[in-house]
């Protein structure tokens, strides 16, 4: 709506200062004198800090709108204030309101940054569904890229893909390259280009560095997702970082384990590490043994077997005594390394006599929170 002389003369402001001028340039130094410019419109070329923009200018209140073409320091003072209470680095095409209260003194009222970043691990929603054996939903959501520009995503709302080549929008496919390869883990991506500000979703072999799309430079893994042995999805659930299989899933079975270290894949993704939920069922027939499972993280330690009022002193999953017709179970959260696998290690070698049977539930994923 367009504002009268009347309405700006009835707040005692001189209609001519609203026209701010022509951009000027002016060079940064400690002292960037503001009142000498003919103009309110200026540029700051150049790195040197800036401890204060001059006293020549009559204390009016009035704004100037000051840009800056490269990086340099706002120093913070009794004379210089600033938004946030402290000095403030610039960057190319940063600009600021600034207005001078009394003679010397000044304020800076706002501060826009040109790129707009987010919060550096920043997610919210943007949780994934099993739809069908071909396709799958993300949830509205937002997160921050995780490359170095820190880009703010946002997906509006909820938005269906399939594992067919990559196309833009809901209900398109979304895979980065190739074909779907069979029994294999894909990383799903939010995308975003910061040219058209669109935001979609993208499926890769990679969780780091998948094959963006034109224009898509920002991306952040928000989850992962596995084919069948007929290149299906294999069905899950998600509830926040929380994944479980509609089916559970037995990764061991063995009825030697050894008293030395050994490694066991799991049903969660590759790639990355995450949180693995187990169930560990075992029974034995003649020896009692202990059983211990670790992460790669952690030192591989030998367990032991305690009898009586013994002092455990070193650490155990499970106790499994002979001759019990029932199977010992425990359930156990174990960080997994980044192939999947964790560390098994029987107190004695159990031959043929101790089974071990460990199932996958799911995994937490942090989905690149730190």
């Amino acid at each position: 709506r367009a504002v009268t002389t009347a309405k700006i003369a009835s707040h005692a402001v001189d209609p001519s200062i609203l026209a701010l001028g022509a951009w000027t340039s002016i060079a940064s130094a400690a002292t960037v004198d503001l009142g000498a410019q003919a103009s309110r419109n200026i540029v700051i070329s150049g790195t040197t800090a800036i401890a204060s923009f001059g006293a020549t200018a009559t204390p009016d209140n009035l704004p100037y709108h000051v840009r800056f073409t490269a990086a340099l320091t706002l120093t913070r003072s009794a004379s210089l204030e600033t938004p946030s209470g402290v000095s403030i680095t610039t960057a190319p095409n940063d600009s600021a309101i600034i207005v001078q209260e009394t003679t010397g003194n000044w304020r800076v009222v706002a501060y826009q940054r040109a790129a707009v970043t987010g919060m550096p691990g920043a997610l919210y929603g943007l949780t994934t569904a099993y739809v069908s054996a071909t396709t799958y939903s993300v949830a509205a959501g937002s997160a921050t890229s995780e490359e170095g520009a820190a880009y703010p995503m946002v997906l509006g709302s909820a938005m269906t893909k399939s594992l067919s080549a990559w196309a833009a929008g809901s209900g398109a496919g979304s895979l980065d390259t190739g074909t779907v390869a069979a029994g294999t883990w894909y990383h799903v991506h939010l995308i975003y280009n910061p040219a058209t500000a669109a935001v979609d979703l993208l499926l890769s072999l990679s969780p780091t560095a998948p094959a963006l799309p034109s224009g898509y430079v920002g991306r952040r893994r928000i989850a992962s997702v596995k084919t069948s042995a007929s290149s299906q999805l294999v069905a899950w659930a998600q509830r926040g970082d929380s994944f479980l299989w509609s089916a559970p899933v037995v990764d061991y079975r063995s009825t030697y384990n050894p008293a030395v270290a050994r490694s066991v894949g799991l049903s969660v993704p590759t790639g990355i590490q995450v949180d693995a939920d187990i169930v560990i069922a075992c029974i034995s027939s003649t020896t009692t043994f202990a059983l211990l499972v670790t992460s790669f993280d952690q030192a591989d330690t030998a367990p032991n077997v305690y009898v009586g009022s013994q002092t455990p002193t070193v650490p155990w999953t499970m106790e499994v005594p002979y001759g019990i017709a029932a199977y010992s179970t425990v359930s156990k959260r174990v960080r997994t390394s980044s192939t999947g696998a964790i560390r098994l290690r029987a107190s004695v070698d159990t031959g043929s006599d101790g089974y071990v049977s460990i199932m996958t539930d799911g995994w937490i994923d942090t989905r690149g929170r730190t």
